[in-house]
Parts: C-alpha cells; sequence; structure tokens
C-alpha cells in the first residue's frame, strides 16, 4: 500500500516538474479544472494497481452536458490533455496501462533504469501501441 503513495507522489512531482497544474478532484476548488490523481486499490479484476491520472476541464467548459453549445470544445480537450499526459508520463519514464473508455492512463510502476524519475530515460521510451485518439484532428489531405 505504501509503494502506490510514493508512486502518486513521484508521479505528481513529475507533472509539476512539466508544469502541469494539479487539481483535488473532490475538494472545494474541483470547479478549477487541472490534473486528478487517484490511487486504484483494486488487487482483482481488469485492472492492476495503480495511480490514475486524469485531467478535468473547468466547470464553465462543460456547462451543458453532451447538449451543450461547448461539449465539442470540451471533448477536444480533455482528449488533448489525456494524450498530453501520457506523453509526458512516458517522457519521465513511467510505465502506465489504458483505464476506462476514455484510456486514462494508470501509472503501475516506473521503468526500470528510471527509478530516479529525473526524465533521463524518456529518449528510450517505449510508445504505446495503441493508435492516438486524436486522429480526427489531424489535416486530412
Amino acid at each position: 500500500m505504501r509503494d502506490l503513495f510514493a508512486l502518486r507522489d513521484a508521479v505528481g512531482s513529475a507533472l509539476v516538474e512539466a508544469g502541469v497544474p494539479l487539481h483535488d478532484c473532490i475538494g472545494e476548488d474541483r470547479d478549477l479544472g487541472g490534473c486528478c490523481m487517484s490511487i486504484n486499490h483494486v488487487r482483482e479484476g481488469q485492472y492492476p494497481p495503480g495511480v490514475i491520472v486524469s485531467w478535468t476541464c473547468a466547470q464553465t467548459l462543460a456547462g451543458g452536458g453532451p447538449e451543450g453549445a461547448r461539449w465539442h470544445t470540451y471533448r477536444t480537450v480533455q482528449d488533448t490533455m489525456t494524450e498530453a499526459l501520457w506523453a509526458i508520463l512516458e517522457g519521465f519514464g513511467f510505465e502506465a496501462t489504458p483505464y476506462g473508455r476514455f484510456g486514462l492512463p494508470l501509472v503501475t510502476a516506473l521503468r526500470r533504469g528510471c527509478e530516479d524519475g529525473k526524465g533521463r530515460c524518456g529518449a528510450s521510451a517505449p510508445k504505446r501501441a495503441s493508435p492516438s485518439r486524436l486522429s480526427h484532428l489531424e489535416p486530412t489531405p
């Protein structure tokens, strides 16, 4: 259990170093948005134990839900920031697996040789096998 809290602290430190604002998903400032981290303690089932990392947009952007005028913008920001979080975590040497229907990073460890969490091993970071969920944003020829 203690290892998950240490992993969460390492992930948080890396994200802050990269300039990502951390956010309390359930606290008083939850309407502001930012990066949330939640520990997944479950040892049985579909997902391994680890740290779930997600982006939350400010509530002003999310207002109106799927029927709202800004829903497309909200989804685009969510998808873009999820991809950015994946890239940052990979660059700092964290191992992760997709979590949930939106493929959030579920960080399970630092890769061997990356234990300092300083990103020195990022150049040799393996890329995820799944294609980018942002292909709809790329220009068409």
